[in-house]
């Protein structure tokens, strides 16, 4: 059995107290008219994965993420087991 996901979406949301980056990422088809959908999915990372994002990321930049679906209770949620850092805009560019 294999548990694994591939994201890659621009950062809308960083929160540093739940260590949580919410991406936009959006859907490969257009719907009845004729726009792409966007889905907002926020993913828990670990300290190692996180620092780095929270350092040298905000709004907009583009990341991957690679991890995994874990259910916590009555809901599932994503968690990053790796990160990498696709595009990002220089803090002035904001």
């Amino acid at each position: 059995m294999i548990n694994q996901l591939i994201l890659l979406g621009r950062i809308t949301e960083i929160n540093n107290e739940d260590r949580t980056v919410e991406l936009a990422v959006p859907r490969s088809f257009k719907n009845a008219e004729g726009e792409y959908e966007i889905d907002y999915i926020k993913c828990k990372m670990y300290r190692e994965q996180f620092n780095p994002v929270s350092e040298f990321c905000i709004l907009g930049d583009i990341i991957g993420i690679r991890g995994r679906v874990q259910s916590n209770g009555k809901k599932l949620e994503v968690v990053a087991e790796k990160v990498t850092f696709v595009s990002n805009k220089k803090k002035g560019e904001q």
